[in-house]
């Protein structure tokens, strides 16, 4: 019960994150990936580094891709920190599939607490559709999202429509 209140919390936080990282994200049009030349299918060692996408008070997106294929996804939403661990795969060169074994949730007002307490999650992952946006400097890695799914409870459409995170 305790993880499904904590899921459903998340979910609440995150729309709350789209709508004002939308604001923001908005005010260049250029958000489609589907037609855009200048974007390509993805690569596996494209993939590996990390990516961020910063909005202003702390705001935004860090996903981490190693060659061991563990992802690592953090969620900034102000004072707090969401953290997911997992594994990720590449079906057909565009769709990204993080499957979550765990995730933590941390106060960042905490001082001098940087330890994680991650909890085990079951039936959670991230399905995304992406892009590579190779001639952009720094290199573009676009995501949609088509599913999120945490502790088997679908987010039902509410996340970020698109993510454009940079290469670190």
């Amino acid at each position: 019960m305790k993880r499904i209140l904590i899921c459903i919390f998340i979910l609440f936080l995150l729309v709350i994150v789209c709508v004002f990282a939308y604001k923001f994200a908005c005010k260049n049009d250029n958000y489609a990936i589907e037609h855009d030349e200048k974007s390509l299918p993805l690569d596996y060692s494209e993939l590996f580094g990390k990516w961020t996408l910063k909005y202003p008070q702390n705001y935004g997106y860090e996903f981490i891709f190693s060659g061991d294929y563990d992802a690592e996804i953090t969620l900034h939403l102000n004072d707090v920190k969401i953290n997911f661990k997992g594994k990720f795969s590449l079906d057909d060169n565009h769709r990204i599939r993080i499957t979550l074994s765990e995730m933590a949730q941390k106060d960042e007002i905490t001082v001098g607490e940087k330890k994680h307490n991650f909890t085990p999650v079951k039936d959670s992952y991230f399905l995304f559709k992406g892009r590579m946006i190779r001639d952009a400097k720094p290199k573009t890695l676009v995501l949609n999202p088509i599913k999120i799914i945490t502790e088997g409870i679908s987010s039902d459409g509410y996340f970020e429509p698109q993510i454009r995170l940079k290469k670190q």
